[in-house]
């Protein structure tokens, strides 16, 4: 006898309830944005992430890219009353934890709970992961198994944390071009395949106009740098000293204003 397989019971009286299926509405502004912004140190990463609304940093504990924030300009953050909060990472039990309550946290609806969440950054994260695997291996140590096992978990952790009802924003070094290419500075083929879970994949960067340093992020590719956003065109190609507030402004036409 053949065998169908059957939706279990509760289920099946969900889908069987149109008041229970979730319906997706094009039209609304968006808020929880997925978020890749890449580039080389000191080219804006950490101060634009920094803008957005009740962020959250999980930061490299030895990088310590949160001294960008500390000394930011706080009428630059969505709320100049709300200062970004600042998780030390040193292992990648460390971050497994933090993301874990900070999914308890929002699920809960807790006052404390962010409204961003920001890996500081992926690439510092998948080298503290990679070494793990390889020490973890013994003195046989099987590369291509490491580079696979980074893979799997680094986008279990993308596709977990952007179930959140909330913005998530990843971080990530810029690697220098190779064959006239350049991209996220990740081992294997994570840097070619995790930037396709994420809606918005920015380049951000700074140059010297010969007074001083200014900053953008580029929306599309550009040069040896690509980039990608799932916007149909609204965005520009280019955002000058960009902030969160100029990157949701652009993209939904209108002003924004910081809640309570």
């Amino acid at each position: 006898m053949k065998r169908v397989w059957k939706l279990p019971g509760k289920l099946r009286q969900r889908i069987g309830n149109k008041d229970n299926v979730k319906k997706l509405d094009l039209n609304a502004v968006p808020t929880n944005l997925t978020c890749l912004t890449y580039g080389f140190s000191g080219s804006g990463k950490t101060h634009f992430a920094s803008t957005w609304p009740k962020p959250r940093f999980l930061s490299d504990a030895f990088e310590k890219g949160w001294e960008t924030t500390r000394n930011m300009d706080r009428t630059k953050f969505f709320d100049p009353t709300v200062m970004p909060e600042i998780i030390p990472i040193e292992t990648p039990k460390d971050m497994m934890e933090a993301i874990s309550e900070t999914g308890k946290e929002v699920i809960g609806k807790s006052k404390d709970a962010p409204q961003t969440l920001i890996i500081d950054s992926l690439t510092f994260y998948a080298d503290a992961f990679f070494e793990a695997v390889v020490k973890a291996q013994g003195a046989k140590v099987d590369t291509r198994g490491a580079y696979g096992d980074l893979l799997s978990h680094i986008r279990r952790l993308v596709l977990s944390t952007h179930a959140l009802p909330i913005n998530i924003v990843w971080l990530a070094l810029a690697k220098a071009p190779e064959d006239g290419v350049s991209g996220i500075m990740l081992a294997g083929k994570s840097a070619d395949k995790i930037p396709a879970l994420c809606q918005y994949w920015l380049h951000a960067r700074a140059f010297h106009n010969g007074k001083a340093t200014q900053h953008e992020i580029r929306t599309r590719p550009f040069g040896q740098f690509p980039a990608r956003c799932r916007d149909g065109g609204t965005l520009p190609e280019v955002l000058p000293e960009p902030t969160y507030k100029s990157f949701i402004s652009e993209l939904t036409k209108q002003p924004v204003v910081a809640t309570k």
